[in-house]
């Protein structure tokens, strides 16, 4: 049983702890929880030695846990994890093996939590370059797109424009005008219909038909429907 349980089991008692335990305790507790800040009460619940015992018998060693080894650069606002220095860790600790063994085990913690950031920002930034070039590929398919269209409108407007005027229909092997428009006539102002303009190819068929259909039925003796 570890020291801290062995005060929880005690919780409720007057602590018979030394002073040297009371502060191994501290020290063990504040590497458990990577530098959080120990408090009286904190310390009573994780130990059951009530908070006054604490206050009253090693209040400098909390202070000491609590304060920060500072470090040759500068500090500001904006640093988002504390770098103790080494060099100053072993001058305020000297021969204490367990108080630079904590700051160095939260230089640790803070370099990987530094290590994790770093690797889910380069997968980010890996994903994001993968849609820039899926991205971009997409611009050029609709730029090549837009060109097509262009190019076959350019085509379009001159083979009308040329099917209107006699003297361009030889140059481009237009043989007459593409739609027959008749500005007297109403329907030819009209979007609708507009299939009715073109000539369809098989466009004599109903009059073929038609044809067809009478000599069955003057001979139909000669053709015979099926039933």
């Amino acid at each position: 049983m570890t020291r801290v349980k062995e005060g929880q089991a005690r919780k409720g008692r007057p602590s018979n702890y030394s002073d040297e335990q009371l502060k191994e305790m501290a020290l063990e507790i504040k590497k458990k929880y990577k530098g959080q800040k120990l408090t009286y009460l904190f310390l009573e619940k994780e130990t059951g030695i009530g908070r006054n015992t604490w206050s009253r018998r090693i209040p400098e060693t909390i202070d000491e846990l609590n304060k920060p080894v500072s470090r040759s650069v500068g500090i500001s606002e904006s640093d988002d994890v504390y770098f103790p220095n080494i060099e100053k860790i072993f001058e305020a600790y000297k021969n204490d093996k367990n108080k630079i063994i904590s700051e160095l085990y939260f230089i640790e913690t803070a370099f990987y939590e530094l290590y994790n950031t770093v690797k889910n920002l380069k997968e980010e930034l890996n994903r994001r370059r993968d849609d820039s070039a899926e991205l971009k590929m997409k611009n050029d398919e609709i730029r090549l797109l837009q060109e097509q269209v262009k190019h076959y409108e350019q085509l379009y407007n001159q083979q009308m424009i040329s099917s209107a005027f006699s003297h361009l229909q030889s140059q481009n092997q237009v043989k007459d005008n593409l739609i027959q428009f008749d500005k007297n006539n109403r329907k030819h102002a009209s979007l609708e219909n507009l299939e009715t303009f073109f000539e369809l190819e098989g466009s004599n068929t109903l009059e073929e038909n038609a044809s067809l259909s009478k000599i069955e039925n003057r001979f139909s003796n000669i053709f015979k429907k099926d039933r």
